[in-house]
C-alpha cells in the first residue's frame, strides 16, 4: 500500500529504497531483508509525509532523495539518517544528479531545473525554455543530459551552464537517460 519510487545500491550489499509518504528502507544484505528508517519532519511540518521520488549519489558517497515541496534530502550514512535541503522551489522534484564539480542539479515539474552548490545550501533556477516535467538527469564529466515528458531532451556540454533543447519530434516521453 506504499509504493517505492526509487532504489539505489552503493555496492552488492548496501542499498536504499524510497517511496510514498517519506518511506525509507535500507538493506545491508543485498536486499534479502529491509529495515524501515524513521524520517524527521521538514522544518515547519508536523510529520514526515513527503513523497520521495528519486535517488542519486555524489562522488563522496552522499545520497540524495528528491521530494515534494522543493525538498532534497541528503544522507551521509547510507540512508540511516537524513537532512533536508530546501531548494526554494515549491513543486515536486523528480530527479537529480551530482555534477563533476560537486554541484547538484535537480529537476521536476513544469520544466523546473535547479542548480545547487555542493553543500546544497545555495540554489538558483536555470532557464530551460520548456514546461515539460523533467523525469531524468544524467551527468558525466561536463556532459549533462535532461529528459522528460512530451519529448523533452536538453543537453549541456559545459557542466550545466547552458542547455540546448533538442526535443523529440514524436513527443514521446522519456523517463530514463544515460550519458556514456
Amino acid at each position: 500500500d506504499r509504493p517505492l519510487f526509487a532504489v539505489h545500491f552503493f555496492d552488492q550489499l548496501d542499498g536504499v529504497a524510497v517511496g510514498l509518504w517519506s518511506q525509507v528502507l535500507t538493506t545491508r544484505d543485498g536486499g534479502r531483508s529491509w529495515q524501515q528508517q524513521s524520517l524527521l519532519p521538514p522544518a515547519g511540518a508536523r510529520r514526515a509525509d513527503l513523497n520521495l521520488m528519486g535517488l542519486f549519489a555524489d562522488q563522496h558517497g552522499a545520497l540524495y532523495a528528491t521530494a515534494e515541496r522543493g525538498q532534497l534530502l541528503r544522507s551521509t550514512d547510507r540512508g540511516l539518517s537524513w537532512r533536508y535541503l530546501d531548494t526554494g522551489y515549491s513543486g515536486t522534484l523528480w530527479t537529480g544528479a551530482a555534477l563533476a564539480d560537486g554541484r547538484l542539479l535537480v529537476g521536476g515539474q513544469r520544466g523546473t531545473l535547479m542548480l545547487g552548490s555542493a553543500d546544497g545550501q545555495h540554489w538558483q533556477r536555470l532557464a530551460l525554455p520548456s514546461v515539460s516535467s523533467i523525469t531524468a538527469i544524467a551527468a558525466r564529466g561536463r556532459q549533462v543530459t535532461v529528459v522528460g515528458l512530451d519529448g523533452l531532451l536538453a543537453r549541456s556540454g559545459d557542466g550545466a551552464r547552458h542547455f540546448k533543447l533538442e526535443p523529440l519530434t514524436d513527443g514521446a516521453s522519456l523517463t530514463a537517460v544515460l550519458n556514456v
